[in-house]
């Protein structure tokens, strides 16, 4: 579906007699979140850090659509697909909402191995149970075609769908998946070296990088994310880190884009676990 979306976008020549599956799933969040951690040190140079946060929910999209489309000229075609999601903006049919607001809390866990001083491992589970609750939440259940056809100023086919279906705003609630991260990092010196894997919507992104380490305990990374080929860049402090990776720097040919930041205000209180 991405392919069709992106060709049909950029106003690409279209091929006819090619039928392309439509089908996406959405679940997407964005949120002010207040996270609280615990370290508990185990032997074996293990720490498992628990970790608390609660949400503030701002605006979401989660559902499904399902359909098919069929180019019938280079600058021309068909489709119809069933779509059935919950949202803060309705961006297949522009119908006029007002913003819901949501609450919620995400629960994970953290455990680093340290055996040596040059090398750890990390495995962590983000939003392992989570859950956001939306209050008066817009919802669509609707089946959409191609029947009404309306043509840019070059010829180009526009989007603009016949609509049969239902709309109502309802509480609902918004479950988020599951965050998995291995981290294997290799120390020498001020430098270091790492791999990631990130599992994320039933997706394994993979990263080789290499990172440095001021003396003012600064770092900064940079690396390549597969299987996109996106460039990755980080820098960390004690309290501050920000991460961005992009495969693309025309905003038109960007497919994957992750931005992360992070403020964090450490409590000097650890909790110590000793086998006899």
């Amino acid at each position: 579906m991405i392919v069709a979306l992106h060709t049909i976008k950029n106003h690409a020549e279209l091929m006819p007699g090619t039928t392309y599956d439509l089908q996406m799933r959405v679940n997407h969040l964005r949120a002010w979140g207040l996270k609280g951690a615990y370290d508990f040190v185990l032997p074996s140079n293990l720490t498992v850090r628990l970790i608390g946060t609660a949400l503030y929910g701002y605006y979401f999209t989660s559902g499904r659509l399902v359909g098919t489309g069929s180019p019938i000229a280079k600058n021309d075609y068909d489709f119809r697909f069933d779509v059935d999601y919950f949202y803060s903006e309705d961006f297949l049919f522009d119908r006029a909402v007002a913003q819901p607001q949501g609450l919620g809390y995400a629960l994970g866990v953290e455990s680093t191995w340290q055996p040596t001083a040059s090398y750890s491992l990390k495995f962590a589970v983000s939003d392992g149970l989570a859950r956001v609750y939306w209050q008066n939440a817009p919802h669509t259940q609707a089946t959409a075609d191609s029947r009404t056809k309306q043509y840019d100023a070059n010829g180009y086919a526009k989007y603009s769908p016949a609509v049969s279906g239902i709309e109502t705003t309802e509480r609902f609630e918004q479950t988020l998946e599951p965050r998995v991260t291995i981290e294997n990092r290799f120390l020498v010196e001020n430098h270091y070296f790492f791999t990631e894997s990130r599992h994320v919507s039933d997706a394994w992104y993979h990263t080789l990088g290499v990172g440095v380490r001021t003396n003012g305990n600064t770092r900064y990374a940079l690396g390549v994310v597969l299987p996109n080929n996106a460039i990755m860049f980080e820098i960390s402090q004690r309290r501050v880190s920000a991460r961005l990776a992009v495969d693309a720097w025309r905003v038109k040919e960007i497919h994957q884009l992750l931005l992360e930041m992070e403020i964090r205000f450490p409590i000097s209180q650890v909790t110590s676990i000793s086998t006899p």
